[in-house]
């Protein structure tokens, strides 16, 4: 751990929702990365009734969205205030 705080993350892991979805694959699984637009209202519901009706069921589905706050984040992003989460 540095001094701020963060943590390195070893560099041969590439972390990405595609790489989740190609491992859960890789693993027997069905794994699908579906860009959206989280912002928007009913998205994850849409998203939803698409799998459910393509593949019949949903077992797991992980929302992954972040930006960069305008501040930078300084410090563990879960002790950072609600004011930095409402401007990411």
């Amino acid at each position: 751990s540095s001094p701020d705080g963060q943590r390195a993350v070893a560099d041969d892991l590439e972390l990405t929702v595609e790489s989740a979805a190609e491992e859960i694959t890789k693993r027997g699984g069905q794994g699908h990365a579906i860009p959206c637009d989280l912002s928007k209202d009913g998205v994850i519901e849409e998203i939803i009734e698409r799998v459910v009706k393509e593949q019949e069921r949903l077992d797991v589905m992980v929302c992954s969205a972040y930006t960069t706050p305008p501040d930078n984040l300084r410090g563990e992003f879960w002790n950072q205030g609600l004011d930095m989460w409402d401007a990411v």
